[in-house]
């Protein structure tokens, strides 16, 4: 890992290979609210370069919990306490609005996940280490919790 340029002298641009007056967004680390950081995640439900910080990360991931968290107990709240045939066209109904939000959500997702991951300074392709069947995701966990890395500078846009 190179040194920080905080011990080389040199300006973060000329280490990292950034270029002078172009505007790279938050610094790498910099934490945001959770407003802010669900914010970012619909205005840049596609963009795949540059970084997002863990506070980032971590707000839009509580914030799709809740989503489906509300869901669930709408869902199962207005389950109809007769007959079963009610309940499993309610149960469907429901089923079907999850798969709905989580496909919505799945493109969103992966980009936030991609944009963490190069904050901590991997590749974007990284992500596909979520195929790896049972500790995939695991792994991509760990390198979610990842503190922010100065040489993810390097997947920003130019």
């Amino acid at each position: 890992m190179p040194p920080h340029p905080q011990q080389t002298g040199q300006p973060m641009y000329e280490q990292y290979g950034q270029q002078p007056g172009f505007d790279y967004g938050t610094e790498p680390g910099t934490p945001v609210g959770p407003v802010e950081a669900v914010k970012r995640y619909y205005g840049k439900f596609i963009h795949f370069t540059g970084r997002a910080s863990r506070s980032e990360y971590w707000w839009v991931a509580l914030y799709m919990f809740l989503v489906y968290m509300a869901v669930l107990v709408i869902g199962i709240a207005s389950l109809p306490t007769g007959g079963s045939e009610g309940n499993d066209t309610m149960a469907a109904a429901f089923g079907l609005l999850i798969w709905l939000i989580a496909v919505a959500h799945a493109l969103p997702t992966i980009a936030l996940t991609v944009r963490r991951l190069h904050d901590a300074g991997f590749s974007g392709w990284t992500y596909l280490i979520n195929l790896i069947p049972g500790v995939g995701s695991l792994i991509i966990l760990v390198f979610t919790l990842m503190p922010s890395s100065p040489a993810g500078i390097r997947f920003d846009r130019r």
